[in-house]
């Protein structure tokens, strides 16, 4: 039985170039997402009115994460938690969550735009 030799060369250059911007895009997405998360968190702290000393709305911060592919909002205070979910005494005033919410409808379309 006669075998047949193929040899392919295959020249990734332009996949490299390409997948490269890709890359620088989707932080800018994975960036733009989380600060609008932080903006509608402290538009939310200001509009429910759980501003007292303005501890919990200065501690709202978005910044990078564990990996490229990751970003962590998060606040600062020991009470933020409470607000969020209320306590046996403090009835809740959500803000992280309904951002969070709002962000996510538009963040799925952004992704699938970077791949048009």
């Amino acid at each position: 039985m006669a075998s047949i030799n193929i040899s392919v060369k295959l020249d990734k250059r332009r996949l490299d170039m390409l997948s490269g911007g890709l890359k620088a895009k989707e932080q800018a997405v994975l960036d733009k997402a989380a600060f609008d998360v932080e903006a509608l968190w402290k538009e939310n702290i200001v509009a429910k009115g759980v501003v007292d000393t303005g501890a919990y709305l200065n501690s709202v911060h978005a910044g990078p994460g564990e990996n490229e592919h990751q970003r962590i909002i998060s606040d600062g205070v020991e009470y933020g938690i409470h607000q969020e979910f209320g306590t046996v005494a403090l009835a809740a005033r959500p803000c992280a969550a309904p951002a969070v919410a709002e962000v996510e409808k538009g963040f799925a379309k952004a992704f699938e735009e970077l791949l048009r």
